[in-house]
């Protein structure tokens, strides 16, 4: 078990918690299921499929900054995550939902009206 949790770092508070969390949900999954019956991960399996899960985030983050950096945007956006979910169909449809259960689009359109546009002030000075 860790001694000190202060000295861990960010990424391995992280991993901890998904590793966490990833064996409470194969737990549930064991005592649940109700087609093959009761049945348990071992430490080795939900250890790997942490390991899956993280190497995903991962590959994942590195994309959405990807997209990102090509808008030549500092801030990831509602597009950019639709753009990594876009080959996934039931993915890109729970994305969609998410996004009209939440009104998440129409706040992001309000906060860029927000924002004036260097073309905007361009045209304002042009026009004065």
């Amino acid at each position: 078990m860790i001694d000190n949790p202060d000295l861990l770092t960010t990424e391995e508070k992280l991993k901890l918690s998904l590793y966490h969390t990833v064996s409470k949900i194969c737990h549930q999954t064991g005592q649940d299921n109700s087609v093959v019956g009761e049945f348990s991960f071992s430490k080795d399996a939900n250890e790997l499929i942490s390991e899956l899960i993280w190497k995903k985030l991962e590959s994942f983050s590195l994309d959405l900054e990807l997209f990102a950096k090509n808008r030549k945007q500092s801030t990831i956006n509602i597009e950019d995550i639709r753009l990594l979910v876009r080959k996934n169909a039931s993915m890109k449809e729970h994305v969609d939902n998410m996004i009209l259960v939440n009104g998440l689009e129409k706040k992001q359109r309000s906060s860029r009206a927000a924002e004036p546009s260097t073309s905007t002030e361009l045209k304002q000075s042009d026009d004065s």
